[in-house]
Formats: structure tokens, sequence, C-alpha cells
């Protein structure tokens, strides 16, 4: 019987080792999140960057691309630029790209993202054979600042 107790007694852990064991896995969970935490706040800053980035392009390439075909060139206001194109037939066709709202769009079609929003209202300003473009866009506390100009192709 002495044999059978002195197995029992030296079975499982102490508690001092269970302490132990206890500390040091919160020691490396500790860590892992101390590590993993601002690793996935970087991944969120730079996909926020790359969709800024990319809705600054596809809108300056939008830009040009009308403007340039533009024979006439308007800027309303501020935020609206109204451009006239000269269609085979000869007729005339007008396109307006202005901000609604957060967003901006080409006849009344968003050309921005849901999520992104044009934080800006000094969007066009006009020149001689040209347009001045500046564009600053937001998604959450990411900014995304451009400017270029672009001149007309065509004219009267």
């Amino acid at each position: 019987m002495n044999i059978i107790d002195d197995d029992k007694s030296k079975s499982g852990f102490s508690l001092v080792e269970t302490l132990i064991a206890i500390s040091l896995s919160l020691l490396v969970v500790t860590m892992i999140v101390a590590i993993v935490a601002p690793g996935l706040k970087y991944v969120r800053i730079i996909k926020n960057n790359r969709i800024l980035h990319s809705n600054t392009a596809f809108l300056m390439n939008q830009f040009d691309y009308w403007i340039k075909q533009g024979v006439a060139i308007n800027v309303l206001t501020p935020s609206t630029l109204e451009i006239k194109i000269r269609l085979p037939d000869s007729s005339i066709m007008t396109k307006t790209i202005t901000k609604s709202g957060d967003n901006i769009t080409l006849d009344g079609v968003p050309l921005t993202s849901d999520n992104v929003k044009v934080t800006n209202n000094q969007i066009f300003t006009k020149m001689a054979h040209s347009v001045r473009i500046s564009l600053e866009l937001a998604k959450g506390d990411q900014t995304f600042k451009a400017e270029t100009t672009v001149a007309q192709r065509n004219s009267f």
C-alpha cells in the first residue's frame, strides 16, 4: 500500500510548476500580441493608402481623357467642370464633372468608391487652355492629395 500512495503523491504538476507554466504562457501571448497588433494597424494603413491612390489615379485619368476630348471647357463653380465635346457628326455633347456630396460624379454617375470621400471643394481652376485640378481624398484617418494641370487638346 505504501507504494501506491507514493505514486499518487508524485503524479501531476505541483502548484509552483503550474504557476510558472501559466506565467510563461502569458508572457509569450503578450509578446505575440505586442508584435501582431501594430502590424495589423500598418496593414490597414497600407490598404487605405492603396485604395486612395487607385481612386486618385482613376479620377485623374478620367479628367485627363475628358478634358483632352473637349473643344470648350467651362469651370461653372470650383467643384463643377463643364466640357463640350464635338461628336463625329459635328454635334456638341456636354459632360459635367462635379463634386456631389463626398463623391466626384460624371454626368451624375459616381467616379469615386463609396468609402472614399473627396474632402476639398476647390477642385477645378480654369486657365488659358488648361484646367488645374486639385484633389484631396480621405478614407478613415488617411488622406491623399494630388494636383495636376491638364491641357486642352482641341478648341473652338
